[in-house]
């Protein structure tokens, strides 16, 4: 027999801890959060800058601080969790199988379960430049677990292929930790970045923005040394020397354990097909955080979080008084 839970929630970030913790404060008592990594906070960990958790702290803080917040909470509740637990199945008869060294291959169920599985930047095939020939190139998202997780310079000379908010604050810790970002490379005629303190970033530290321009060609040896730019408006090129190239990559939504439920997913955005409770098209399955929108700030993932936690809530009501 599996063991059972009111609610699971497969996914230990931001979204998910809060929908665990608005699940618990309208009511839900048998709560499990799963999470694939050694600790909670998803895409938090490495943000050890300013600019998080107002709407919840009521002032701003680091990535590091809201989690430690986060896990106050559910410790307070005494929410259980398992960390480097990977969840390998999930089935249309809402069985989940989840495996961790400890406990090996185990079988579970709930009334009701919340993935905030978030999303993970993945190759499309979009970018059309040697990537695998060269060492020295990275994506935005590692290099910044790199850097303030790790402590890892990826380089001392660095070109950035993109100016969103994430590679705007990629730019800044490269600079801070030491590196010269040689150039931030932008195929549009303006910033990407939504928030007005990262579109500063290149003013503050005189880091370069060629506008209207594409990296046409990586050049070196074994590791990257130099890229080759051109100007769509002037059809011109230049080159710049560099041992650190940053790619910006698309976020795909984590919708295999989905799949694998046939739950119904949008063809073109490729995340789950929800209502307006964020419930899916399998009765008693939610979702929230970057699952649903991949360009998610963590404030909105937050708050769907607190939606996905309040609509479980109620289906385990309806669910315990169908059944009881």
């Amino acid at each position: 027999m599996a063991a059972s839970y009111d609610l699971i929630v497969i996914g230990g970030g931001p979204s998910g801890m809060a929908a665990a913790i608005r699940a618990k404060e309208k009511g839900v008592k048998d709560i499990l959060i799963i999470e694939r990594e050694e600790d909670l906070g998803g895409a938090l960990v490495p943000c050890i800058h300013n600019g998080f958790g107002k709407e919840v702290l009521g002032k701003e803080a680091t990535g590091p601080e809201l989690i430690h917040f986060f896990i106050s909470k559910l410790d307070e509740f005494n929410i259980e969790y398992k960390l480097s637990t990977i969840v390998i199945d999930f089935n249309s008869e809402g069985i989940i199988t989840y495996m961790n060294p400890k406990e090996g291959i185990c079988f579970i169920k709930a009334k009701s379960v919340i993935f905030a599985t978030g999303s993970r930047e993945k190759y499309t095939g979009k970018i059309h430049i040697a990537t695998k020939n060269y060492t020295g190139i990275y994506t935005l998202g590692t290099v910044h677990r790199l850097i303030n997780l790790q402590g890892y310079l990826p380089g001392k000379e660095v070109v950035i292929m993109d100016s969103s908010d994430i590679a705007m604050t990629v730019a800044q810790s490269l600079v801070v930790e030491g590196a010269d970002v040689k150039a931030i490379i932008e195929s549009s005629s303006e910033i990407k970045a939504t928030q007005s303190k990262n579109k500063e970033i290149p003013k503050d530290f005189n880091i370069p923005i060629l506008y209207n321009s594409v990296i046409k060609e990586v050049m070196g040896k074994e590791r990257v040394s130099k890229v080759k730019i051109l100007n769509k408006e002037t059809n011109e090129y230049s080159e710049i020397d560099c041992d650190g190239l940053v790619l910006s990559v698309a976020w795909r939504s984590e919708i295999d354990l989905l799949k694998k439920a046939r739950i119904k997913i949008e063809e073109d955005s490729l995340t789950p097909l929800i209502n307006e409770e964020l419930m899916t098209s399998q009765k008693g399955v939610f979702v929230c955080g970057t699952l649903i929108n991949t360009k998610s700030l963590v404030k909105e993932a937050i708050e769907t979080g607190y939606i996905a936690g309040e609509a479980a809530e109620k289906y385990i009501k309806e669910y315990m008084n169908i059944y009881s």
